[in-house]
């Protein structure tokens, strides 16, 4: 990633869903411009709309949609090319929802429970709910939830619904006031971070349904061509 932008930068730390980079030769203006992009306009899916033809549970249908645009949703999104209002093939997936509790105690209807209805033609790999645990609703016994979920592209400038990434970058200085030296990330041990001049950590978390690789591609091909048009 920030070899697009002619900086020197190496992996410094990953796990599951956190990583973090010691970038050398920086300004803090070309971070925050990064920083910014990637929380506000990185694309992903996210539910925005739905139809409930039956919902005598014990929460209303306004608050079932609420929640159901809170799931973070893992698709394809390459296959959606195009951002229409309206559902089509190539706009939004679709989920099917139906639920009836027969059990003598009430249950609770999850995120697991939403089934993906594929469009004619869609041709992409099978979209889910990034947790599976997700509440959306409780059922009594004998109520019932019938709906239909539409999951559309969308950046964090849209909705709050489509906010997938978390990044903070900085620098650290000595008890002196000075400024550490920049160390290569091979010279380096995980308990003592140390940055200096021009040299800082810089950390993306993802939050939503959305892989490190999909970060980098919509950097290489929607952040630099906005800051550079030749590009």
């Amino acid at each position: 990633m920030f070899d697009y932008l002619g900086l020197d930068a190496c992996l410094y730390d990953e796990t599951l869903d956190t990583y973090t980079w010691v970038v050398d030769n920086a300004s803090y203006q070309e971070l925050n411009n990064l920083r910014r992009f990637l929380e506000s306009s990185i694309e992903t899916v996210a539910i925005g709309l739905a139809e409930i033809a039956e919902n005598s549970g014990v929460v209303k249908d306004e608050i079932v949609v609420h929640r159901l645009g809170l799931i973070p949703i893992v698709a394809d999104i390459d296959a959606l090319t195009t951002r229409e209002d309206e559902c089509s093939e190539t706009s939004c997936v679709v989920f099917g929802l139906y639920k009836r509790n027969k059990e003598s105690l009430p249950v609770y209807v999850t995120s697991e429970d939403l089934v993906w209805l594929p469009s004619q033609g869609q041709d992409m790999s099978p979209p889910y709910a990034l947790y599976p645990d997700f509440i959306i609703t409780r059922l009594l016994p004998g109520q019932i939830i019938d709906l239909k979920a539409y999951a559309f592209k969308g950046t964090a400038d849209d909705h709050v619904r489509w906010s997938s990434i978390y990044s903070s970058y900085g620098q650290t200085t000595n008890a002196k006031g000075g400024m550490y030296p920049c160390i290569p990330c091979a010279d380096r041990i995980k308990t003592s971070l140390v940055r200096g001049v021009g040299c800082y950590y810089f950390s993306i978390k993802l939050t939503g349904g959305i892989t490190i690789d999909q970060v980098m591609k919509q950097v290489r091909d929607r952040y630099l061509t906005s800051q550079n048009p030749r590009l």
